[in-house]
Parts: C-alpha cells; structure tokens; sequence
C-alpha cells in the first residue's frame, strides 16, 4: 500500500513538470513572436510624370506600436521598360522612414522598402507607381534617360586623384552568379596592377563578413564572379593598394541588395 502511494505521489510530480515546462515553452515562444513581430507600411503616389520629385515613406511597427530603432532602411526603385534600379537611404522623420525620388523615366516603377531590424528581421513592402510623360520634359528625354541609366549602371566617386566606377546594378538575384566588376583610375589615367578586393558585409544576422578578391581582366578594370545565398541588405566595402611602388589606399563603401 505505501509503495502505491508513493507511486501515485511520483506520476502526480511527472505530471506537473510537464504541465510547468509546457507553460515555460509556450512563454518562450510567445517572447519570440512578440520580439519578431515586425511589420511595415510603404506609401508612395500611385502616379507621377517625368520630372516630379516624390515623397517614398515607410511606417515600421512592432507590436501594433512604432520602431524607429530599424538597423538599416532603403528604398529600391526599378523601372524594367527604362531598365534602370536605384537605391536610397532612408532617413527618420515623424516616426517614420523617408526619402525622395526624381522620377526621369516614363513606365511603371516597381518601389521596394527593405527594412531590418536590430535583431535581423526583414520585411520588404513593394508599391507601383505609373508614370507618364511630361511635355516640358520631352525635348530632352533622350538625353536624361541616357544620363540616368549612366548614373545607376555605372556608380562614379571620386576620392583624391582617385575615381572609382562600379559597373555592376544595385540588386542581385538570390542564388546567381553575378559579376562584380570595379574601374578604377589615378590622376585621369587606367589604375593598373593594383590589389583589389571587396569586403562584403551583411546587414543583417545570420552571416559572417567575407573577403572576395578582384582580378585585373582589362586596363583598370578588376573583377570576380560571386553568388549569394542570402537575400538582404548588403555593404561592399573597396580596398584597393596601388601596385606601381606608390603610397596609395583607397577605401569606399557601396550599398547593395540581394533579392
């Protein structure tokens, strides 16, 4: 009979360590939700003409309540028909994140906010906005498309002496292999010989910063095929060292999106 009811004292413990842990687990993942919980609002106007400067905003929650501490906030701006992609970093205003567009070419633009939070969540609300054609705008559209598409394919800083073309876009495709290609050039003149790499640094949790180096396939020219498995916000940092006997460093940093 006593061996009994200490069996029936046992199975009545089991019983309520379970019950305690179930409720323990079942906190543990109401705390994850709570603290992932993040959300966003994209508001841009749906149309526009050639020519306008408009407003892109986004208002970030957690929790039914604003987060103003996101980690890293752009805007992606692609228009497919002008083939052009462009990024802007968004700035906090009025609890919310902004930032302003010249719109140069006719078509539908495709407006993306990437958003990551401190603890590495992403969200990324998408928007259209059509845009049509504007008579003062015509007469030189040709000439601002051109110069557009320069602007966006061919990223030019100058640093010194020294310019820096980058002549890859702004975004890539989860999974592709993508050519990084870099021109540099000294006082006017192709940079030749030098030591290239980039140092890729994510923008969010879950990966290590990587050194990819450049190889010289044409005078000035450096480059290296790359894939990345991650989607997300990135920054490519350039280190350069000229190779000709001369003191020469350069550093830049360029900010890049992976779809």
């Amino acid at each position: 009979m006593k061996r009994f009811g200490l069996l029936i004292i046992a199975l009545v413990s089991i019983a309520v360590l379970a019950a305690c842990n179930n409720s323990k687990e079942g906190e543990r993942t109401e705390t994850k939700k709570k603290t992932t919980d993040l959300s966003a609002a994209l508001t841009v106007p749906k149309q526009a003409k050639v020519g306008d400067e408009v407003e892109l905003k986004v208002t970030v929650t957690r929790d039914g309540k604003n987060y103003t501490k996101a980690k890293d906030v752009a805007f992606e701006a692609e228009n497919e028909e002008a083939n052009t992609d462009q990024m802007m970093i968004a700035t906090l205003k009025d609890d919310a994140y902004v930032a302003k567009l010249k719109i140069r070419d006719e078509g539908n633009y495709v407006i993306k906010a990437h958003v990551t939070a401190e603890d590495g969540s992403h969200v990324m609300p998408s928007r259209e906005i059509a845009v049509t054609g504007n008579n003062s705008q015509k007469a030189t559209d040709n000439t601002a498309t051109k110069s557009a598409k320069q602007v966006t394919k061919h990223d030019e800083r100058t640093h010194g002496n020294v310019t820096i073309i980058y002549n890859n876009p702004n975004s890539f495709k989860k999974d592709d292999k993508v050519n990084l290609s870099v021109s540099l050039k000294y006082k006017g003149e192709a940079l030749s010989n030098a030591s290239v790499r980039y140092q890729v640094i994510t923008q969010f949790n879950g990966s290590k910063p990587m050194w990819i180096n450049l190889q010289e396939t044409s005078s000035g020219t450096y480059e290296a095929k790359h894939t990345f498995t991650q989607a997300g916000p990135y920054l490519l940092k350039l280190h350069a060292e000229n190779g000709n006997g001369e003191d020469l460093h350069i550093n830049d940093a360029k900010r890049f999106i992976v779809k």
